[in-house]
């Protein structure tokens, strides 16, 4: 403009206030003076304006520590820890461990309510967000040892079906122990924890469980019992639709939108599909199974709800049984 240059600077409001003058700058700016910008002006902060920011930092303050608590309770006083930004150090109940800033990038982050597709990564499941901090991260008197805790049954249901390279599979294998069904996938993760079944049993009798689950395990992997279903019969008045599902399951191109009757009708196809078939569509077979456990688990009856879990148990079994023997 008439050959003049312009430049604007924008100044974001600050995160903690009020914001002090921090040192003397002629005659206009003291130091732990506070400035406030009036209509047409800017000059020292008066009393009202004053009270007012402290108040709004106050509540805002008061709000942040009403989230913070809220989230410690969803998860429990005793299982939460403190994760500090600016040294890394992670501290609870049962003891404190670091976080080296060159570590977080490895880290796969899980959103709350949210699953990552990610591959080969660990999965730290997160409540709000998380930011990397630099500076020296304190040495620490102790060798440090992964442990993978908090599993639950989706966890090992969606971790075998995305084939997760998961830091301790046999943690996933003692949880089973600990869920109502021991129908979930298991031999995926005897084959990562590289474990035979003898070691396996072991492993399951040295967990300590009440639940009918841990019996249940025992018996499935001692009698070496599979999920899988006989072919259809044609005396079944199922017979024709059960051979369709087939049909479009080897061709990917099945209705991913199924529901219902169908639903069950088509979990049951998927049963009677042999090893080498599911071998060969496996990718395919557990994409569909990861999408309508997600859709469907939760607020399925029971009936279709066991028949999602034995479907899932009968691809593990197809893909992993023989690898443990």
């Amino acid at each position: 403009m008439s050959g003049k240059q312009f430049g604007l600077l924008y100044i974001h409001q600050g995160t903690q206030r009020p914001v002090f003058c921090i040192r003397d700058a002629g005659s206009d700016l003291k130091e732990g003076d506070i400035y406030y910008r009036y209509r047409g002006r800017t000059t020292r902060i008066k009393y009202p304006e004053l009270r007012s920011i402290i108040e709004e930092q106050r509540q805002s303050d008061q709000k942040l520590w009403l989230q913070h608590l809220a989230k410690i309770s969803r998860v429990g006083v005793r299982d939460a820890g403190i994760f500090n930004l600016r040294d890394g150090k992670v501290a609870g109940p049962n003891g404190t461990f670091v976080i080296d800033e060159s570590l977080l990038s490895q880290l796969a982050f899980i959103k709350e309510g949210r699953f990552t597709e990610s591959k080969g990564k660990p999965a730290v499941r997160l409540v709000g967000e998380v930011k990397a901090v630099s500076g020296p991260i304190p040495a620490v008197g102790h060798s440090q040892v992964i442990r993978t805790k908090g599993i639950r049954l989706s966890d090992i249901v969606l971790a075998f079906l995305d084939h997760q390279k998961v830091d301790d599979p046999a943690e996933y294998i003692r949880q089973i122990c600990f869920e109502n069904t021991a129908f979930l996938p298991v031999y995926y993760f005897m084959n990562k924890a590289k474990k035979s079944i003898p070691e396996s049993i072991e492993l399951i009798e040295g967990v300590l469980s009440r639940s009918p689950a841990r019996k249940k395990l025992l018996e499935r992997i001692r009698n070496g019992k599979i999920q899988k279903e006989r072919p259809p019969s044609e005396m079944s008045p199922t017979y024709e639709k059960k051979i369709q599902f087939l049909d479009d399951a080897k061709k990917h191109r099945l209705d991913r939108n199924i529901q219902g009757s169908d639903l069950r009708y088509c979990l049951a196809a998927l049963r009677s599909l042999d090893e080498s078939t599911v071998k060969k569509h496996s990718k395919y077979i557990r994409g569909l199974l990861k999408e309508w456990f997600n859709k469907h688990y939760m607020s399925a009856d029971g009936y279709i709800a066991g028949n999602l879990r034995r479907t899932i148990c009968w691809i593990d079994e197809a893909l992993y049984l023989k690898s443990v023997k």
